[in-house]
């Protein structure tokens, strides 16, 4: 029989292993689905969006002033392949952000296209700051729908090591998306944002 003072150092390890095992965030599982979201452009405040709603491969991606309710500004992302890369398919349209023609060089475009496993089509949610002219609203209403602020990221391909960047950092409606080196800032930084 063990001494009293034994019991209570017992039940305090017992109860801080409890507590350490209830606070570990569960690992996403293959195959999860989250969201959907808004990703906005923290230079810009435009969102990225699938041009009229596109069910066709090859569709160019594009920034558009956010509406709030447009399907086709909201992103879902799965861990499809592994749990620490997703893709990122269209609400609209179910296709993935992909870079054309799995490029590896700077100023390749970004599109949709149908999911498959193949690298280009995977990406790297990597957590940044957000910096200087970003403004992070928590929450953030879009014509009256209310939204909660997820995080800010650079979007990274697993296949080019290059981020999802908006082109020549463009701050208008159509411009067009691609990817680029990710050391640079501003035009390759992402809010994502997930409706309350």
């Amino acid at each position: 029989m063990l001494p009293k003072r034994f019991h209570r150092v017992l039940i305090v390890l017992v109860a801080l292993g409890l507590t350490i095992l209830t606070s570990t965030p569960a690992r996403a599982t293959i195959g999860q689905v989250y969201g959907p979201y808004l990703l906005i452009s923290t230079l810009s405040g435009k969102c990225i969006n699938n041009p009229n709603s596109s069910q066709s491969n090859n569709t160019v991606m594009i920034i558009y002033t956010c509406t709030g309710t447009a399907i086709n500004e909201r992103w879902n992302n799965e861990t499809a392949v592994t749990n620490s890369d997703f893709w990122t398919f269209n609400a609209a349209s179910g296709k993935c952000l992909t870079v054309q023609n799995a490029s590896m060089s700077n100023n390749a475009a970004i599109i949709q296209f149908s999911c498959t496993s193949g690298a280009n089509e995977r990406w790297v949610y990597d957590p940044v700051t957000c910096a200087g002219g970003c403004i992070i609203e928590n929450p953030k209403i879009i014509n009256g729908v209310q939204y909660r602020f997820v995080h800010s990221y650079k979007i990274r391909n697993l296949n080019s090591n290059r981020c999802i960047t908006v082109k020549n950092a463009s701050r208008d409606s159509g411009a067009t998306l691609l990817q680029y080196d990710c050391n640079t800032s501003g035009s390759n930084q992402w809010m994502q944002y997930a409706k309350v």
